[in-house]
């Protein structure tokens, strides 16, 4: 777990999110995330550049769109993140159906797990698989989403879904969600989610 400041533990325990020390996000009686610590970063080329240093394309960024709607405190927004999803989706020139895995936000918060499911099965068809690295390494606050990106683009590139850990009594069965086993899969199109306070939505295709 990463060391949260006195005042830090304070105020996540003040907004009722910091959950028990079995994390795992979508489960029935989940109440809140485990926190985690993680460094991360990704170097991103041009295919340009790639060209003249004669690199095969590996792992492309399709789209990355940030939606601000503007919601108050922790509670979640369904519209907002189907917007957020949605506009990936149309700024990569691709369709729902194209997309074959979600790496989600996944939090492990009663409302915040049960509005993204909602809102991915609003946007999606029910051939997507879903998952939430957060399960093997905690919320890694603010790098949890760029430490998701990777854990995606590792996923892609060895042909596999990671399941969802201690996740047998799932909140929602409208969905996909990766339980039990890691599942073999060569992924062609993936997107993966991130959603902070107050309305802050992010996703990367």
């Amino acid at each position: 777990m990463t060391r949260l400041s006195d005042l830090e533990l304070s105020a996540f325990n003040k907004l009722e999110v910091i959950g028990s020390e079995i994390y795992s996000p979508f489960q029935k009686g989940q109440n809140g995330f485990v926190p985690g610590e993680t460094s991360s970063c990704i170097i991103l080329e041009s295919e340009s550049s790639m060209k003249k240093r004669n690199m095969d394309l590996d792992i492309e960024v399709c789209s990355a769109v940030s939606f601000l709607d503007g919601n108050r405190s922790t509670n979640p927004s369904i519209e907002g993140e189907k917007n957020v999803m949605k506009k990936a989706i149309d700024s990569s020139k691709l369709k729902p159906s194209d997309i074959e895995y979600i790496n989600a936000h996944g939090t492990g918060t009663p409302l915040g797990d049960k509005c993204e499911l909602k809102a991915i099965n609003d946007v999606f068809s029910q051939n997507v698989f879903v998952n939430s690295t957060k399960s093997y390494i905690g919320h890694c606050l603010n790098s949890a989403g760029i430490t998701e990106a990777i854990a995606t683009i590792l996923q892609m590139r060895n042909g596999y879904i990671h399941t969802n850990l201690n996740l047998d009594n799932p909140i929602c069965n409208e969905v996909k969600l990766v339980m039990g086993h890691n599942l073999k899969k060569d992924i062609k199109y993936a997107l993966n989610n991130s959603f902070g306070f107050s309305g802050i939505n992010t996703s990367i295709v």
